[in-house]
């Protein structure tokens, strides 16, 4: 008789088990932290998605832009979050590609993360001014090195890809850019 009252008791504790795990998510309302200024286009993509996140789940998801150290508070206030899956990172991806290779501390640790999913993928574009003189990247090129220094490129911030692209290039083609960060 024991026995079979251990067995019920296990079956119930399984079964209130069972039903806990199975609760949909979320639970509540979702946060998404954005490392980007507002009117970024990490910030616009994430407030069209968490729009639509919202319509599906039923929940509210609620965009927060929390800019600074190259993504680095953001990442470091998901980070500090309560571990429930209610507020998550949408970031590009040099958070965790390029952060920990130019900067050697980082105010979160990277390997923290689970990444989830890829929300998009950008293309890179070099594109000049009607005004300058060239139609074609060697003649991009050649008017750089015959005018050093006179040309300069935006980005969306040191330490980004578009930044670190055009570093290379400068590099390769032993050409004068000057770097202009934007915030956003």
């Amino acid at each position: 008789m024991l026995r079979l009252i251990r067995a019920a008791a296990y079956l119930v504790l399984a079964m209130v088990a069972t039903a806990a795990s199975a609760q949909t998510y979320p639970s509540g309302p979702v946060k998404l932290i954005v490392p980007i200024p507002a009117g970024g286009i990490t910030d616009v993509m994430a407030r069209v998605i968490g729009q639509r996140l919202q319509e599906m789940w039923g929940q509210a998801v609620v965009v927060e832009n929390r800019p600074g150290g190259n993504s680095g508070m953001g990442a470091q206030a998901v980070e500090r979050a309560a571990a429930d899956g209610l507020t998550l990172l949408v970031a590009p991806d040099s958070t965790f590609t390029a952060n920990p290779a130019l900067f050697s501390k980082l105010i979160y640790d990277p390997d923290g993360f689970t990444p989830i999913a890829v929300l998009c993928r950008g293309t890179p574009m070099l594109i000049v001014h009607p005004s300058l003189p060239v139609k074609t990247v060697p003649e991009l090129i050649a008017y750089a090195k015959a005018n050093p220094g006179k040309l300069s490129y935006g980005s969306f911030g040191i330490g980004t890809y578009a930044h670190l692209s055009m570093e290379d290039f400068k590099q390769r083609t032993s050409i004068e850019l000057q770097h202009v960060p934007y915030r956003s």
